[in-house]
């Protein structure tokens, strides 16, 4: 029976090629843009090395300051005091740790003997940083706790980086020149994707070697500065702890700052809600705005093409209404003829998921330098290259639910149409009345 079904429908998309495309090609643009933006969401927000515990950190990346006599305020990264005074005495998370976020200076990278000078993309971290964050070696270890405090100029270098430097990913103990300073390279990780975004660097360095980078500015006593923290919780259900830890800390440092208190606006933030509020430092983000606006998105993306495709499916119903009249004549029943429709828009529907599933893949590959890329505050790109393996890109429950509200809409859109028109007398159906 199922094979009869599939054989008039394929015949039924062949003798209807124009209402065929049409159908497929708003099918798959509706799930074409549903995927995109699953897509980036799946990147921002879940387990991807050496970010794989998404699901249990919590951001900072910008502060306020609040003059203490109510005259005026400003907003910035932190620095190095108040993250010290803040965040690193911590004790409910499992491990906290605190970068210099790549592109603050120009770095220029050399081997000595080699008139090539290479423009890199470097950060500084603590030694905490290599436990927060899961690096897979190739040659060394990190730098230590010991070496980190002393300011010891060592490196981390990606594999991509220590190829084009040493022509080898065994580079361990070898010396570079960064910014004419002489450093040595403690070890090299594997090639880390760009969408790992708060630990994507081609170069890895103690922060402690740019004293002058950590302090902050002068302009806010200090307080504020260019750097970010990363805590990871032992469990999710530890963050509201957190934040009320992190809360108390703050206050502890406001009575000892002198012209401003250093505010948190609600920080620190999940990896979903910091990717929200990227934008905005002044201000915390409204979640709730945020979660109706994307369920709003969404429900446009998937109703809109579902509300003219069912016209569409009406309007054909009305040019089929003398074939099924004298199928019925014949004695078919209701119920067949329905599921034979049904079973037509289920392969519409398919073929117009494959369609946006590879429209979707398509549109990332092209675009992914704007949606995937990091960029610096003026527009400068802070992506060596963006590579994204099918693994990042095949992910079958978000194809599956897309898929499936898909099937379900464009159904509802088919189901009502062929009731009505199978409800019709038989007379009136077969001279279209």
């Amino acid at each position: 029976m199922y094979k009869v079904y599939f054989r008039q429908a394929m015949q039924m998309l062949r003798q209807n090629k124009f209402f065929s495309i049409v159908y497929i090609t708003g099918t798959g643009l509706a799930i074409t843009m549903v995927m995109v933006l699953a897509i980036l969401y799946y990147f921002r927000t879940a387990d991807i090395a050496p970010e794989t515990n998404r699901d249990r950190m919590m951001i900072v990346q910008h502060g306020k300051v609040n003059n203490k006599k109510g005259q005026g305020y400003g907003s910035s990264k932190l620095s190095y005091p108040t993250i010290k005074e803040c965040f690193y005495r911590m004790q409910t998370p499992e491990a906290v740790t605190a970068i210099l976020p790549i592109g603050e200076q120009s770095e220029f990278i050399q081997v000595q003997g080699n008139n090539d000078v290479y423009n890199g993309l470097v950060m500084g971290t603590d030694a905490a940083f290599w436990k927060v964050f899961q690096f897979s070696f190739l040659s060394g270890i990190p730098y230590t706790e010991e070496e980190f405090i002393s300011g010891i100029k060592k490196a981390v270098l990606n594999e991509s980086l220590a190829r084009r430097l040493f022509n080898t990913s065994d580079a361990a103990g070898k010396t570079f020149m960064l910014n004419f300073e002489e450093y040595i390279v403690s070890g090299v990780v594997k090639d880390i994707p760009s969408i790992a975004k708060y630990s994507y660097a081609e170069m890895w360095i103690p922060f402690t070697t740019r004293p002058l980078q950590i302090q902050g500015g002068s302009w806010c006593d200090y307080i504020l500065g260019h750097m970010k923290v990363c805590i990871l919780a032992k469990k999710p259900g530890d963050f509201d702890a957190i934040r009320q830890e992190a809360k108390e800390l703050c206050r502890r440092y406001n009575t000892t700052t002198v012209q401003y208190d250093f505010v948190l606006n609600n920080q620190p933030d999940t990896v979903f809600h910091a990717w929200m509020s990227e934008g905005d430092s002044f201000n915390s983000p409204e979640l709730l705005k945020i979660y109706l606006q994307i369920i709003l998105i969404i429900l446009l993306l998937l109703l809109v093409p579902s509300i003219n495709l069912t016209g569409m499916t009406a309007s054909r119903m009305k040019k089929r209404m003398e074939e099924l009249g004298i199928r019925k004549a014949f004695g078919a029943e209701n119920r067949t003829l329905l599921m034979q429709i049904l079973y037509e828009n289920l392969l519409l529907t398919f073929l117009g998921g494959l369609a946006g599933l590879l429209g979707s893949y398509i549109l990332i590959y092209l675009l992914k330098g704007w949606l995937l890329g990091n960029y610096n505050w003026d527009g400068s790109s802070l992506t060596a290259s963006i590579d994204l393996s099918p693994g990042m890109l095949i992910n079958p429950a978000i194809f599956g639910y897309t898929l499936i509200f898909c099937l379900v809409l464009n159904l509802m859109s088919a189901l009502v149409p062929a009731w009505r028109a199978l409800r019709r007398p038989i007379v009136d159906a077969i001279n279209d009345k």
